[in-house]
């Protein structure tokens, strides 16, 4: 699962939380807590940040 966490920057408690992405539990015997399947990047340019989400065990191949 993949949560975002929003930090109040000058009390530090927690403004809001929530799931944002989810994927699949892998099956059989790949060890998948070694995957990470999302990909975070910020824009060095910008607040902005983008997220990259790898479906390895998808039954379709191109969907992967």
């Amino acid at each position: 699962m993949l949560h975002v966490i929003i930090f109040d920057g000058n009390t530090g408690k927690v403004k809001d939380e929530r799931t944002i992405a989810r994927t699949a539990p892998g099956k059989g015997m790949l060890n998948t807590a070694m995957l990470d399947p999302f990909e975070v990047k910020k824009d060095p340019r910008s607040d902005n940040y983008a997220v990259g989400v790898f479906n390895l065990f998808g039954e379709d191949k191109a969907k992967q």
